[in-house]
């Protein structure tokens, strides 16, 4: 009889403990769904982020331009990283180059964006392209893509291109880049991966930028 009782303790016991094991085991899995959905949100909140100020400094680097150089605007709206020698010049010497992808940063001397061009022929797997593209935080906690002003790096790996594109004025298709053009198209895309998905992500933001100020007919 007590082994029948004891036998029966046991096998209670041993149910018992599945029990708790199924729970402990569901509440683990919640637990990880939870915080991957909840590092997946804030990446995705981060790459955002990044993707606007992409196009925010391009738009201002535009803006720049014409503020620092306004006796031309016709050939110095979208000259790069503000070369004064754009002045009267008709070539694209100057200019922000066509078809091209960029880094973008902010200069501690000046406080000006800086456009640095990047040879975007990899995707985001490759480990060039993400050493290339990487984001980083610089010492004020600001997001950078400039090796010098480099703090820490952004964890998981962040990249951010830009691309940039020249439209003909009266029509709507690509072409290579001539002095005339007024109006270019601007890409900023971010790609990372965390543990929310096994694909690579990505979030992309587009405008077109037109030099409405030329004042040359």
């Amino acid at each position: 009889m007590k082994k029948n009782i004891l036998a029966t303790s046991i096998i209670e016991a041993m149910v018992v403990l599945l029990i708790v094991l199924i729970a402990v085991t569901g509440a683990y899995d919640m637990f990880s769904n939870a915080i991957r959905i909840t590092d997946g949100s804030e990446h995705k909140l981060m790459a955002i982020s990044m993707a606007k100020e992409g196009i925010e400094a391009v738009t201002n680097i535009r803006d720049t331009n014409w503020k620092v150089l306004p006796w031309d605007y016709k050939n110095c709206w979208n000259v790069l990283n503000y070369e004064i020698d754009c002045f009267n010049d008709s070539s694209t010497n100057f200019d922000i180059p066509d078809w091209s992808s960029f880094t973008v940063w902010k200069d501690t001397w000046d406080y000006r964006w800086k456009l640095t061009q990047t040879w975007s022929v990899l995707l985001y797997s490759d480990p060039d392209y993400r050493a290339a593209f990487q984001v980083w935080f610089d010492n004020n906690w600001f997001y950078t893509q400039s090796w010098s002003l480099i703090a820490t790096a952004i964890k998981p790996v962040f990249t951010r291109e830009i691309q940039i594109k020249y439209l003909e004025d009266n029509i709507d298709s690509w072409t290579f880049s001539a002095s005339e053009e007024q109006k270019m198209q601007v890409k900023s895309i971010v790609q990372w991966s965390d543990s929310s998905s096994t694909n690579i992500r990505k979030v992309e933001m587009e405008t077109i930028l037109t030099n409405w100020k030329n004042k040359v007919e």
